[in-house]
C-alpha cells in the first residue's frame, strides 16, 4: 500500500475512531490503529505479536482491528462493493465469472476463514489448489 493510499483511508475513517485522551492514559492515534489493523489484515499475524510490536495489550489490540474493519467496510462499502440493479447487470457478472472461473450459473464465491483470537492459519498452495492448515 502506497502512502497515498494509506492517507486516504485515514482521512476517510478517521471520525469513525478517533477517541479522547483520558486521565489515565493516552489513545491511540487513529494512524496507529490503522497501521495495526492493515498489518493483521495484510500478514495475518497473532494479536499477541501485534502486542509486542506495537506494544499494545492483546485486548486492545482485539478491539481495534474489530472496530477498524467494521469502519473501512463502512466507508468504502458503496465505493467498493456496488451490486447490481437489473438483471442484465447479473447476468454480466455472471458472464464475467464464467469467463474467468469455467463456471457458468455462478455470480461469485467467497472464502472466509474465522480464526480465534492468537491463532494462525498458514496457507499452501499444493496439488493444483489452495489447501489451508491451522497450526
Amino acid at each position: 500500500m502506497t502512502s497515498d493510499d494509506f492517507e486516504y483511508l485515514l482521512e476517510k475513517v478517521a471520525p469513525l475512531i478517533q477517541k479522547e485522551d483520558t486521565l489515565m492514559r493516552k489513545c491511540v492515534s487513529p494512524k496507529e490503529r490503522l497501521a495495526i489493523t492493515l498489518r493483521y489484515l495484510a500478514t495475518g499475524d497473532s494479536y499477541q505479536s501485534l502486542m509486542y510490536v506495537y506494544r499494545i495489550p492483546t485486548c486492545t489490540v482485539s478491539r481495534i482491528i474489530s472496530e477498524l474493519c467494521d469502519a473501512i467496510f463502512a466507508v468504502l462499502k458503496n465505493e467498493y462493493l456496488k451490486v447490481p440493479k437489473t438483471e442484465e447487470e447479473w447476468l454480466q457478472v455472471a458472464d464475467e465469472f464464467n469467463k474467468k472461473w469455467n463456471f457458468p450459473n455462478l455470480l461469485g464465491a467467497l472464502r472466509l476463514v474465522h480464526n480465534k483470537p492468537g491463532t494462525r492459519t498458514r496457507t499452501r498452495i499444493g496439488n493444483g489448489g489452495r489447501e489451508s492448515e491451522d497450526f
